[in-house]
């Protein structure tokens, strides 16, 4: 170091790295605010909520250039959970089902028009 510069001070690390950590601090809460929506509540509260809410948060927070790709145990748990708790989703699963098939009744008759 030259004599002239002045050694860094807690406050200037604070300044220079202040984007990275209200970046971060943005994605915390924007993970928050996603696992809040009421459309992943069952998952949320569910016997595989807290697996769910790992994997989520692990993909939402990934910085690798394959997305995701580092959160493959995260993943795994959950799959796991969902096939130790079938009961558990039989009625969401249920009504994807009846949404695809009114989707496909509608296109169905799209294409007939």
């Amino acid at each position: 170091m030259e004599r002239s510069q002045k050694p860094k001070t807690m406050t200037s690390i604070e300044q220079e790295t202040e984007v990275g950590f209200v970046c971060m601090q943005g994605m915390d809460e924007w993970v928050r605010n996603a696992l809040e929506c009421p459309c992943v509540k069952e998952l949320k509260v569910g016997p595989c909520g807290g697996n769910f809410q790992q994997a989520f948060t692990c993909f939402a927070k990934s910085k690798e250039p394959d997305k995701g790709s580092d959160c493959v145990q995260a993943f795994q748990s959950l799959q796991l959970c969902i096939s130790n708790h079938p009961e558990a989703f039989e009625d969401m699963i249920q009504q994807v089902i009846e949404e695809d098939s009114e989707k496909g009744h509608r296109d169905e008759e799209n294409d007939a028009a």
